[in-house]
């Protein structure tokens, strides 16, 4: 019996939340700063992370006997928790680099940086209250 690849299986799940995101997120906008914001918005998602939050989530909710369908929206949750978080982190720390980029806030500025921040963590929980309608009440 071949033992499975965690790392690979964490690359799919990765994967799929990132899918899921995207497809979540606002894509454009016919104001340019309104379409900045959203690009900003993007960013930090789109740079390669390991994603092992989300995984994490997905993982123990498959032993536990859930499904992906049920999980994904919190999965997807929490890697826009932690997206957002980094962002103002970075800001707080002065770093200059993110996964090998420059930071938002040294691309963009503070004030735009934390915009993108604050946008993320409203999206964040716009997707948490999706789980009523997905998990139901209780």
């Amino acid at each position: 019996m071949n033992k499975p690849d965690v790392f690979a299986l964490l690359s799919g799940l990765k994967s799929d939340v990132d899918r899921y995101i995207f497809n979540f997120l606002p894509l454009r906008h016919d104001i340019p700063e309104i379409d900045l914001l959203y690009q900003m918005m993007r960013d930090y998602p789109s740079r390669s992370g390991k994603g092992l939050r989300p995984g994490l989530l997905l993982l123990f909710n498959r032993a536990y006997g859930g499904n992906d369908s049920q999980a994904i929206n919190t999965a997807a949750a929490l890697e826009l928790f932690q997206n957002w978080i980094v962002i103002h982190d970075d800001i707080e720390d002065q770093s200059d680099l993110r996964r090998g980029l420059p930071a938002l806030h040294i691309k963009h500025g503070v004030p735009l940086a934390l915009n993108a921040g604050d946008a993320l963590a409203g999206k964040m929980l716009e997707m948490l209250l999706q789980n009523k309608s997905i998990l139901g009440r209780e």
